[in-house]
């Protein structure tokens, strides 16, 4: 819409249904919204002063509105006229691409401790503080495989074995330091042997074990230090 559209003609003969007719198209082109590659002047329009009238300049795609003081436009948004959307001014940049670091504006967020977990490498936040649960909360098991010399690649807290002969408990891998195990140990009638990683102080481990038996394991970044919590048993 052209800013001269809201402009009654002042000068030459006007008949009466014309001059009507320029007043209803300048009623019409005031109802919209004024819209020209140059900013609008009062005396342009016929106005004693522009506050308050917005302005849709053509030359930058913007919409603005003149101040109350009409001294200044004040810029309420862009247009663009390829997505046919617009932006409101004062707004940051949404960032599709790039580094959180690389932003400006942005909030301040919390430090929380992280650890990489399993094999596509997600990110799992770590509580720093104590916690209280409300259910019980299950350790994880795996089940060892029997053989001449068991492997113990440690996947979870919990293991658990059947032998079907005497056994060598072979040194564990994969222990975290500072993590207790268990070992549930049906044992077939079977006594095993131990590597030299598990440690059973000065008594040494126990002999004729029958049953399932229960063993309390704690690592402690060098030694699996184990305490028989139950042996034997149906």
């Amino acid at each position: 819409m052209s800013q001269a559209l809201i402009v009654i003609p002042t000068t030459g003969v006007l008949s009466g249904l014309a001059l009507a007719q320029a007043i209803n198209a300048a009623n019409a082109a005031i109802s919209s919204l004024l819209a020209g590659p140059s900013a609008p002047t009062a005396a342009g329009l016929g106005l004693a002063s522009l506050a308050g009238l917005p302005w849709h300049d053509t030359a930058s795609g913007t919409l603005k509105v003149r101040d109350q003081a009409d001294g200044a436009w004040i810029t309420i948004g862009t247009f663009d006229e390829t997505a046919k959307t617009f932006r409101p001014a004062g707004l940051a940049t949404v960032a599709t691409t790039g580094a959180y670091a690389d932003l400006s504006g942005k909030p301040s967020l919390g430090t929380a401790s992280a650890k990489n977990t399993g094999t596509s490498g997600n990110v799992v936040a770590l509580l720093d503080g104590a916690n209280t649960y409300s259910a019980p909360q299950t350790a994880g098991t795996q089940a060892l495989t029997d053989a001449a010399t068991v492997t113990i690649a440690i996947t979870a807290q919990v293991w658990t074995l059947t032998t079907t002969a005497a056994r060598t408990m072979g040194a564990p891998t994969g222990g975290t330091a500072g993590t207790a195990y268990l070992l549930v140990l049906n044992t077939g009638g079977f006594t095993p042997s131990w590597n030299t990683a598990f440690d059973w102080g000065t008594a040494g481990p126990p002999s004729g074990l029958t049953g399932i038996c229960t063993f309390d394991i704690y690592y402690d970044g060098s030694k699996y230090r184990i305490s028989t919590r139950s042996v034997g048993g149906a």
